[in-house]
């Protein structure tokens, strides 16, 4: 089965810090995956790149085998990209089963 998702090489620096160094894997249709971490390890970064927050990087992120062209958000939602963050994650509802959360 074929990637939907992958990350190569994929680096990121910001003024005196290296969000990103490096980070490759990759993501098959039907897959989930969390990214977990402390605080500054580049979680929010790496789905800021996927979803056009951030254009400027270096290596590569296909999309179903094609490079992430998104130059805004807007771009990333209106192609059906969406990712769920510890921001959203705050708002689940115990009394709710987990695809009601989704």
């Amino acid at each position: 089965e074929e990637n939907i998702i992958e990350f190569s090489s994929v680096s990121k620096s910001f003024p005196g810090v290296k969000a990103l160094n490096d980070i490759s894997f990759a993501i098959k249709k039907g897959e989930v995956h969390a990214l977990v971490g402390e605080n500054g390890a580049g979680k929010s970064t790496l789905l800021n790149i996927l979803h056009g927050v951030y254009i400027s990087y270096e290596g590569q992120v296909l999309f179903d085998g094609k490079p992430n062209a998104y130059k805004t958000t807007h771009d990333a939602i209106s192609d059906g990209r969406r990712a769920e963050s510890t921001r959203t994650s705050r708002r689940l509802e115990s009394k709710r089963n987990r695809q009601q959360n989704i």
